[in-house]
């Protein structure tokens, strides 16, 4: 079996990835750092429970096929899951005070 992707795209194909999960860690992060008596955004566990998935799909789509659309798609809609959570969580603690 050989490789037919160069590691630079592989590389690339991880980077939404990676940010979307670092996203997510913010997003938990900043709901931990206020405690347990905070409100929580509404729609958190959508969002905690799709952007990984997208994300981990999305990378090992575009890693093996980086011509392939529905990578690149589920690679942005992770990226767009993981920065609703971390801006609607800030937007929740920003209007409970």
């Amino acid at each position: 079996m050989t490789r037919r992707t160069k590691p630079a795209t592989s590389v690339i194909a991880w980077a939404p990835a990676g940010a979307s999960f670092t996203a997510l860690a913010l997003a938990v992060g900043l709901t931990r750092l206020y405690g347990p008596d905070t409100p929580v955004y509404e729609y958190w566990l959508e969002s905690l429970a799709g952007a990984p998935v997208f994300a981990t799909v999305g990378a090992v789509i575009v890693a093996r096929r980086p011509r392939n659309t529905i990578g690149w798609i589920l690679s942005a809609g992770a990226i767009c899951a993981a920065l609703q959570f971390l801006l609607g969580q800030f937007a929740t603690l920003s209007l409970a005070d």
